[in-house]
C-alpha cells in the first residue's frame, strides 16, 4: 500500500539496532546496580556472618556478570552489523581495510560474552546448590 506522505517505518519495520541499543542500556544500568548491591551485600555478609547475605551477594554478582555477557554480545552484534569501528585516535576503521583486526575484535567480544555467561551460570549454580 503506497502512501502520499512518508511518515517513517511501520512499527514492525523498525531497525533492530534500536532494540540492541535499548538492550545495551538496560543491561549496563542493571549491571551497575547489581554490582553496587553485590558490594554492599558482601560487606553486610562479612560483618553479620549470615549466609543469607552471602547468597544474595552471589546472586547480585551473577546478575552483574550476565549483564556483562549481554553487553559483550551486543558489541559483537553491532560490530558485525556495521563492519566499522573507531580506532585509538578516532579514525574510522572498516572490515574491508583490516579484515584480520575485524575478526579478532569480533571473536574477542564473543569469547568475552561466553566467559561472562559461564561465570554467571557458575555463580548461579553455586547459589542454588550450596547451603548457606
Amino acid at each position: 500500500m503506497s502512501r502520499l506522505i512518508d511518515v517513517g517505518p511501520e512499527p514492525d519495520e523498525r531497525p533492530p539496532v534500536l532494540a540492541v541499543v535499548r538492550l545495551y542500556i538496560i543491561a549496563a544500568k542493571t549491571g551497575i546496580y547489581a554490582l553496587v548491591c553485590a558490594g554492599a551485600l558482601f560487606l553486610t555478609a562479612a560483618f553479620s556472618h549470615q549466609g543469607m547475605f552471602s547468597a544474595a551477594a552471589l546472586t547480585a554478582l551473577s546478575v552483574s556478570t550476565a549483564c556483562n555477557a549481554v553487553i559483550a554480545v551486543c558489541r559483537a552484534y553491532s560490530l558485525w552489523r556495521y563492519g566499522a569501528w573507531r580506532g585509538l585516535y578516532g579514525q574510522r576503521l572498516s572490515r574491508e581495510q583490516y579484515p584480520a583486526r575485524f575478526f579478532a575484535w569480533l571473536s574477542m567480544h564473543l569469547v568475552m560474552g561466553v566467559i561472562f555467561a559461564v561465570a554467571s551460570g557458575s555463580l548461579a549454580w553455586t547459589v542454588f546448590t550450596h547451603r548457606f
